[in-house]
């Protein structure tokens, strides 16, 4: 896993990486992906989502996603002229956005309501040894849901 910012398109996690880079050429390969989510506030958490994902290569999507990303990082807008310079980025790092839908998350601290197995299993997955629970989006294949180990 790498650090990335990413932002939202409803229930779909974007991300704009370069075309060249090993996570968007895992996403093609395997189409599916998953991301990690730190909470940065004591006692630490996480949130992994995990699902079917793919490259997007709209040039509108992919500059207005690094502007958001751009916002985030700056915390405050993008003024309009930066556009630009963003869209002329994009073009020379041959940028892409990795779609991710996610259909299964494992997180910490545990849901004390799933079953004791239920919780091993995705604590492995997530390697978080015997913390952690899982939760089903409501939007996965039986493929994935036993390739994350929850059912």
């Amino acid at each position: 896993m790498s650090v990335v910012y990413y932002t939202t398109d409803g229930d779909d996690i974007l991300i704009a990486t370069m075309a060249a880079r090993a996570k968007a050429k895992a996403v093609q390969r395997v189409g599916e992906a998953s991301i990690c989510v730190l909470d940065e506030k004591w006692p630490l958490t996480y949130l992994q989502l995990y699902g079917p994902a793919h490259l997007d290569t709209d040039f509108d999507l992919v500059v207005d996603t690094m502007v958001r990303v751009g916002e985030i990082m700056s915390g405050q807008p993008l003024p309009q002229e930066a556009r630009p310079f963003v869209e002329e980025l994009a073009r020379r790092e041959d940028r892409v956005v990795i779609r991710l839908s996610p259909e299964w998350t494992v997180y910490s601290p545990p849901c004390t309501s799933m079953p004791a197995t239920t919780v091993a299993r995705c604590s492995m997955v997530s390697g978080s040894g015997s913390r952690g629970g899982c939760d089903r989006l409501g939007r996965g294949s039986s493929r994935s849901r036993a390739r994350w180990g929850c059912s």
